[in-house]
C-alpha cells in the first residue's frame, strides 16, 4: 500500500502567476503545480523530503513521515510580494512558502 503527498498552490498572487512550481520529492522532480491547482503524488510509506523549485530558487525542505494509507497536504505560494525581487539573490531557499497542513481529524 502507498501513501500520498497532496500539493495545493494558492491563487491570487501576481508574483510567479504565469510560472509553474516544480515539485520535488526525495530530490526527484515528480511534477509541477500552477496557481489554483491541487495535485496528488503517490509515495511509498516512509520518510520523504518535499521541496518546490522555480528556476534556481526554492522552498525550504520539509520532511514528512507517512505510513501505509496515510496522506499529507502541503499548501504553497510565493513567499513575499512582487517587489521583493531581491529574494532571488539573497534568500533562494525561502523564495517559495511551503506549509504542511494539520492532519485531518479521524473518527467522529
Amino acid at each position: 500500500m502507498a501513501a500520498l503527498v497532496r500539493m495545493t498552490r494558492t491563487r491570487g498572487h501576481y508574483r510567479d502567476s504565469v510560472r509553474a512550481y516544480q515539485v520535488e520529492i526525495d530530490g526527484q522532480r515528480v511534477g509541477s503545480v500552477r496557481p489554483g491547482e491541487t495535485k496528488d503524488f503517490p509515495v511509498e510509506a516512509g520518510e520523504h523530503g518535499v521541496r518546490l523549485t522555480v528556476d534556481w530558487c526554492r522552498s525550504p525542505l520539509r520532511v514528512v513521515r507517512l505510513g501505509d494509507g496515510q496522506w499529507t497536504q502541503f499548501v504553497c505560494s510565493p513567499n513575499g510580494w512582487f517587489f521583493e525581487i531581491w529574494k532571488i539573490i539573497t534568500n533562494i531557499d525561502d523564495y517559495i512558502r511551503l506549509e504542511q497542513m494539520p492532519a485531518p481529524p479521524t473518527g467522529c
